[in-house]
C-alpha cells in the first residue's frame, strides 16, 4: 500500500488549524491580564512568529499576511505601550481576526482576501498587498531599461516582487546582503558581466548561493562559456516567447518542483538534527523526510536538549531555528562549535543573523528562508551539504 502524502499533508495542516486556537486563547489571556509586560509583548511576538511561518509553509496565504501585518503591530506599537488600553484593544482584535480566517480555513471556506483586506485597513495598518499571491523575491539584471520594465511588469502582474539594476558589481552587492529566491540576468551588464556575476555569487559564502539562476540571452548556446561548477540553472532565448518560457521556469523553480529531486541520494546528509519549538513545524518536517528512506531525523526544542543530541546523535547536519525560547539559534552553534558539525539556519529572521561573524565559522554553511516548502527542503538542505 502507497504511502499518500498529498493526505498526510492535509491531516498535519488541519492538526496545524486546531492548535492554533490555543495559541490565540494563550494569547487573548495575555493580552487582557493587568499586568501584560515587555516580556509578555515578547512571548505575543514569537507566537504570531511561528504561526506566520507555519501558515506560508501549509500554503495559507491569507493567515500569514495578517500574521504579517499583526507582527508589524506589535513592533512599532504593542512593544512601546503594552499597558495602554488602546493598544490592547488594537491587538485584540487582530486575535479576532485571525480566529475568523481560521475557522474559514477548517470549514474549508475559500478566503474572501478583500473581506480580511478591508478589516485590516480599519485597523489602519497601512496599504494591504492586491490579492495576488506572493511568489518570491527576483532580481533582475538587465541593462536594457525597455527589456527590464517588460520583465518586471510581467513578473509583477503574477505575484513576483521584482528588484531591478543594470549593474552587476551592484547585483552582487545586493545578493551578498539580501536574500532574494531567484537570480535572472543577461550576459552584457555593467562593470560585471553575466557570466561573472553568477560565478561570483555560485563560488562565495553568502547567502544567495544557491539560488536558481537564470540566463537571458540572443543565444542558448553559451552554456560552456561558465565554468562548469558554476553553470546557470537555466538558459532562456530572448525572443517573443521570453516571458512565458521565463513565467514556467520561475513556477518550477520557486514552487521548488525541481529542487525536491535528489538524483543521487548519497550527495545529501542521512543523519539531520532539527532545532525547533514548534512541534508543529517538526511534525511537518518529519513527513517531508519521509520521501528518504535513507534519512535519519531527530528533533531538540531547547538549548540544553540539542547540546545532549549533538553528542548522543552525531547528525551529519544541524538545522538550527534562529528563534527559540529563551535563546537563539546562534547561542546553539557557538555551544556545539567544537563538534564541528555543518550547521544551517532555517528561519525566517534573516536579518537577526549576523552572517558576518558566522561566515568565519567552516561550519556555518548558510541559511535556508521559512517557510520552507516540504518538497524542496531536503534539495536545498543537500545542495548546501554538497558544496561544503
Amino acid at each position: 500500500m502507497s504511502f499518500n502524502f498529498d493526505a498526510q499533508f492535509d491531516e498535519l495542516k488541519n492538526e496545524y488549524l486546531h492548535s492554533i486556537v490555543d495559541d490565540l486563547d494563550q494569547i487573548e489571556g495575555s493580552l487582557v491580564k493587568d499586568d501584560f509586560s515587555n516580556e509578555d509583548v515578547k512571548e505575543v511576538f514569537r507566537t504570531i512568529h511561528s504561526l506566520k511561518g507555519g501558515a506560508s509553509s501549509h500554503e495559507m496565504t491569507t493567515l500569514g499576511t495578517i500574521c504579517h501585518h499583526f507582527e508589524d503591530f506589535i513592533s512599532s506599537h504593542l512593544s512601546k505601550s503594552p499597558s495602554e488600553s488602546k493598544t490592547i484593544d488594537h491587538a485584540l482584535k487582530y486575535v479576532d481576526l485571525l480566529r475568523n480566517i481560521v475557522k474559514d480555513y477548517k470549514d474549508n471556506n475559500q478566503s474572501n482576501f478583500q473581506k480580511y483586506a478591508d478589516i485590516m485597513a480599519e485597523l489602519r495598518v497601512g496599504d494591504v498587498e492586491k490579492h495576488i499571491e506572493y511568489k518570491g523575491r527576483v532580481l533582475v539584471v538587465e541593462g536594457t531599461t525597455t527589456m527590464a520594465n517588460i520583465i518586471k511588469k510581467g513578473l509583477s502582474s503574477t505575484g513576483y516582487d521584482c528588484t531591478l539594476t543594470k549593474n552587476g558589481l551592484a547585483a552582487f552587492n545586493r545578493l551578498v546582503t539580501e536574500k532574494f529566491d531567484v537570480l535572472i540576468t543577461s550576459l552584457n551588464i555593467e562593470q560585471l558581466d553575466g557570466i561573472s556575476l553568477i560565478t561570483a555569487v555560485k563560488s562565495t559564502n553568502n547567502m544567495n548561493a544557491n539560488i536558481p539562476t537564470i540566463v537571458i540571452s540572443a543565444s542558448t548556446n553559451i552554456k560552456d562559456r561558465f565554468p562548469k561548477e558554476f553553470r546557470p540553472s537555466y538558459i532562456i532565448e530572448k525572443n517573443t516567447q521570453l516571458m512565458g518560457n521565463l513565467a514556467g521556469i520561475l513556477e518550477k523553480s520557486i514552487s521548488g518542483e525541481e529542487d525536491g529531486m535528489i538524483n543521487d541520494d548519497t550527495v545529501g546528509p542521512e543523519k539531520i538534527l532539527y532545532v525547533e519549538d514548534d512541534p508543529r513545524m517538526q511534525k511537518l518536517f518529519d513527513l517531508a523526510m519521509k520521501k528518504y528512506a535513507h534519512v535519519e531525523v531527530e528533533f531538540a526544542s531547547t538549548r540544553e536538549e540539542a547540546i545532549r543530541k549533538c553528542k548522543s546523535f552525531k547528525p551529519d547536519i544541524l538545522l538550527l531555528d534562529n528563534f527559540l525560547k529563551g535563546c537563539t539559534g546562534q547561542d546553539i552553534f557557538h555551544d556545539v562549535i567544537d563538534l564541528r558539525i555543518p550547521s544551517i539556519f532555517l528561519t525566517a529572521s534573516e536579518a537577526a543573523v549576523d552572517v558576518k561573524s558566522l561566515s568565519k565559522h567552516k561550519e556555518y554553511l548558510g541559511i535556508i528562508t521559512k517557510p520552507f516548502r516540504p518538497g524542496a527542503i531536503y534539495g536545498q538542505v543537500s545542495r548546501f551539504y554538497k558544496n561544503r
